[in-house]
């Protein structure tokens, strides 16, 4: 308590002590959490300085677990303690609490269950839960038993606390991925479960009987439900090795036929359990498979279940129901009964025998008649926000939006069951062949829908339909329909032509279906309308078969010889050069035409490689108009415009004025993607030519639009898929590398971006593995950028940058090994090994995971030499090179390529030498009790591992 309290207090009794030292901390506290900044500043100085005192954490204890104390300064004090848990709690930390308060401390948390405020509550279970982390169950064994038994008290706010507590106690151990640790989380798992599973089990019959008599203590139950069901979730999910073999796991996992009800939260809970085990675990799943189809038909699909549901909820079976669909382990393959699983065949036919012809029939209606057909809020958001509408039905959108989940689910019935419901839906397009009369909504509707199903399904009506007369007969002449309502029809319909274009389409048929497209691209046109329109066109495009006139069939064999040829071509190209320019300027009405050239010109430049610069003057001006979105001819020109830029940057030996303005046009199509049809190809194009402009002059070309470029990534990255941002961080890593020491503090807003994504986990190994490794870029050449960027973001989740660190490298260590590319396993072990010489808390609890996969990276790139010596396989020396020198095809691009990895530390840098001067590094910067001891903390497997590369 000196420490706390220092020289200046009277030499009184121990008693007396530890009271004026609650008394003084708690003053401070409660000055810290003034808002008078003249007050507030000292109070948290003074604080700081007692952080490594002894005693300080308990004092903190004592004024947390007084509920007649202030409760702001009670917060306050329980913020402190965590973050000092987290500092200090370790075995080994520098200053570190002594282990007799730390005994003390732990029994003070464990004897108070009645905290009243809500926040408080939460605060004290995480910091139990960090604690268990480090102690249980070696130095707190008694921690689960007495967490058993205070769920047990007849007290509501006793047992909600003692559970919130059991909660985060159990979810923190089950993220230790250690072997041992895992090991021991089995054990508690196989120890606790049939405890857990009663609770749960008395939770929902209370909940189901609050429900039923309206007690108005139903939310208080149903907290209860989703406690003990998210613990059973932890345990079920990291705690078995096989799911199905546990009887109690099993029962978890069955449906609640009683759950017919609101509860929301409980029920997605629950079927997020089935999703995961079904997705990690198919074979486990098999006894589920018929309950949980059930389930979800009878809510979704049942008139009488479908009143009790919600839209979330409904997303969820929709989804569920489609995995049990798909899923690979359940489809019969070519091999013999004999050679399958039996419980893949057991699911094979539990899956026929619950998919009758009545279940299909009721499950295609309801599609029909309920889910397909556009309701009134469609309607709005089309009239309020027409690209949100667009986007709501593209990409991903059935894992959160319900109509594509619809649709999803449609394409997998038809999959399975084709012979049953192709029947039906040709019915209804029979009763709908004619030319829509009327301009009634809910006729257009329902004609929308039936429209929408042949769209999704065209392959498996290929032979049953003759598209070319219901185009010419029906389809044709209902985009010409002007009512204020049917801008529904002729959306419906471009659409559904566009899926039938590349299924079965005439080519006789193209000229009139480019006659009806364009009409629909006028700027007086709907944009809904417009922007189907141009993806139809698109697709039209991809699919034509036949040349428009004579020039298009010549530019088109043309284009094939030189692709085929390749450089064999340049001493015959003079004529072709020459004959092109006049062709596009003949060619301004036909845009088509004007494709067909810039195809052409790509494989030209491709061909004449670094001569093709003599071509600037008529290729630069073409590149200019195909991707102007000011002009109408982007909409045809774009796609092959961006190829051909491409082509002409690889290709190119220096940079020129006019090639750097030229980016300007690339600028508008990033920043607004809906507007310009951006999809997933566009996109790829647009960041593999600024990835080619990074290669070929880096430092001038960032230095003109390098802010622009982050500001546009940084505005996209919260609305892009896994496959989008994936381009983006491709661009940013070709950045740091081509200018490690300057792109880091340009590219601080991604950042911002990459720190997040690992703080919280990526899901995407691919991802997650660029983050990492531009992570590792910037800590290797900038680490004070990334120091402070990380400060920034703990300031932003209101968290510590300690334990901002902490997770980021948890996340790090855990996820390294789905890393395959062996440049980026190396580079995140480089980075890894610059961290260890910090001599961090953070580090050194770490160490041995750090070590590992160090290890584990050299176990892979380490190879024997001529001489049986070995060596880092990544390096280049004495001129050499890790690329195939017999490539047939080399661009500028190429070898500028080359170049840049002679600058990358991954090629020249020897990760075995770099980890040893760090280790070094590390041990001189350490007293040698200390570093013994850190060399204590390594496992067997680590150390063993670890002496056949490093001296220690």
């Amino acid at each position: 308590m000196n420490g706390i309290i220092g020289l200046q207090i009277p030499r009184v009794t121990m008693d007396q002590e530890l009271d004026q030292a609650k008394a003084i901390v708690f003053e401070t506290l409660k000055s810290a959490s003034s808002q008078n900044v003249d007050v507030l500043k000292p109070a948290e100085e003074k604080l700081k300085q007692w952080e490594a005192q002894p005693g300080f954490y308990s004092v903190l204890v004592e004024i947390l677990l007084n509920h007649n104390l202030d409760v702001n300064v009670r917060m306050l004090a329980a913020l402190y303690f965590k973050n000092g848990v987290d500092r200090y709690w370790r075995r080994h930390a520098p200053n570190g609490i002594p282990e007799e308060e730390k005994v003390k401390i732990r029994q003070w948390l464990l004897m108070r269950f009645d905290e009243p405020v809500n926040q408080i509550a939460l605060q004290m279970a995480v910091m139990i839960g960090r604690i268990a982390r480090f102690d249980c169950p070696r130095d707190w064994p008694t921690l689960i038993p007495t967490l058993m038994n205070a769920v047990k008290v007849d007290n509501d706010l006793h047992q909600h606390r003692a559970m919130l507590t059991l909660h985060h106690v159990i979810k923190t151990l089950s993220v230790k991925r250690l072997a041992g640790d895992r090991k021991l989380f089995q054990e508690l798992t196989a120890n606790l479960y049939t405890f857990v599973l009663s609770m749960w089990s008395a939770s929902v019959e209370e909940l189901m009987n609050a429900v039923q008599v309206g007690n108005q203590q139903t939310a208080a139950y149903m907290e209860r439900c989703i406690l003990n069901l998210k613990i059973l979730k932890s345990l079920t999910t990291q705690g078995f090795l096989t799911p199905h073999e546990s009887p109690d796991a099993r029962e978890v996992l069955k449906t609640d036929e009683t759950l017919r009800s609101s509860c929301e939260k409980y029920i997605i809970v629950h079927l997020k359990i089935l999703a995961e085990i079904l997705k990690n675990y198919p074979l486990s799943f098999v006894p589920f498979i018929h309950p949980a189809l059930e389930f979800c038909c009878f809510y979704a699909f049942d008139p009488v279940g479908r009143v009790y549901a919600f839209e979330r909820f409904l997303v969820h079976c929709m989804n569920l129901v489609k995995s049990i669909l798909l899923c690979a382990e359940y489809v019969a393959s070519k091999n013999s009964a004999d050679e399958r699983d039996p419980l893949a065949i057991e699911a094979q036919t539990i899956r026929c025998q619950f998919f009758t012809s009545q279940t299909l029939t009721t499950i295609f209606v309801a599609i029909m008649d309920e889910y397909l057909p556009l309701k009134q809020e469609d309607l709005e958001l089309w009239e309020t926000d027409p690209e949100a509408f667009v986007t709501d039905e593209e990409g991903e959108a059935w894992r959160y939006s319900l109509r594509p989940a619809v649709e999803s689910l449609l394409l997998a019935l038809f999959h399975e069951f084709r012979s049953s419901l192709r029947d039906r839906l040709l019915e209804l397009l029979k009763d709908h062949k004619e030319v829509l009369t009327t301009d009634e909504l809910s006729i257009i509707i329902r004609r929308d829908a039936i429209y929408n199903a042949a769209g999704l399904v065209a392959f498996d009506l290929f032979d049953e339909v003759d598209f070319d007369e219901w185009f010419k007969n029906t389809l044709h002449v209902e985009l010409k329909l002007t009512g204020p309502v049917h801008r529904i029809l002729r959306r419906r319909v471009i659409w559904l032509i566009g899926q039938w274009t590349v299924v079965r389409f005439s080519p006789e048929l193209r000229p009139m279906l480019y006659d009806a497209i364009l009409p629909l691209l006028r700027p007086d046109e709907d944009v809904v309308v417009r922007i189907t329109a141009a993806t139809t066109l698109k697709l039209a495009a991809e699919d034509f078969e036949g040349p428009r006139d004579h020039q298009m069939s010549v530019l088109h064999i043309m284009s094939y010889i030189i692709e085929r040829v390749g450089s064999a071509i340049r001493p015959y190209i003079s004529g072709l050069v020459q004959y092109l320019p006049m062709v596009w300027e003949d060619s301004a009405e036909h845009n088509m035409l004007r494709c067909a050239i810039l195809t052409t010109l790509v494989h030209i430049v491709q061909s004449l490689g670094t001569l093709s610069e003599q071509l600037r003057p008529f290729l630069i001006p073409a590149l200019y108009l195909a991707t102007d979105l000011r002009q109408n001819a982007h909409v045809y020109l774009m796609e092959d415009g961006l190829d051909l830029w491409l082509a002409v940057i690889e290709n190119s030996s220096s940079p020129c004025d006019e090639l750097l303005q030229l980016y300007t046009n690339l600028l508008p199509i990033l920043e607004d993607p809906p507007l310009t049809e951006f999809g997933t190809e566009n996109m790829r194009s647009c960041l593999q030519i600024t990835q080619a402009y990074i290669l070929l002059s880096p430092e001038p070309f960032l230095k003109l639009y390098g802010q622009a470029i982050v500001s546009v990534c940084t505005s996209l990255m919260s609305d892009l898929k896994a496959e989008g941002i994936l381009y983006i961080l491709r661009m940013e890593e070709i950045a740091f590398i081509a200018l490690p020491y300057h792109a880091p503090g340009l590219f601080k807003p991604l950042l911002h971006f990459n720190v997040s994504s690992v703080y919280e986990g990526d899901e995407y190994p691919m991802t997650l593995s660029l983050h990492l490794a531009i992570l590792s870029r910037t800590y290797l050449h900038c680490p004070e950028l990334l120091e402070e960027v990380v400060a920034s973001f703990a300031r932003n989740v209101d968290e510590s940058t300690d334990i901002v660190w902490g997770q980021i490298l948890d996340h790090w260590l855990a996820k390294m090994p789905l890393v395959t590319q062996p440049q980026r396993q190396k580079v995140l072990a480089l980075a890894l090994a610059a961290f260890m010489s910090a001599r961090n808390s953070i580090i050194q609890e770490r160490f041995c995971g750090i070590l590992l996969n160090i290890c584990e990276v050299l176990n892979d790139i380490m190879k024997s030499d001529d001489l049986s010596q070995q060596m880092d396989s990544l390096l280049i020396t004495d001129g050499g090179s890790l690329f195939d020198d017999d490539e047939d095809y080399e661009t500028e691009n190429d070898f500028r390529r080359r170049q840049l990895a002679l600058m990358d530390p991954v090629h020249n840098i020897a990760l075995k030498d770099f980890t040893q001067s760090q280790l070094h590094n590390l041990r001189d910067k350490m007293n040698g009790e200390e570093y013994a001891s850190l060399l204590q903390s390594l496992d067997c497997e680590t150390t063993q591992q670890a002496r056949e590369y490093f001296s220690f």
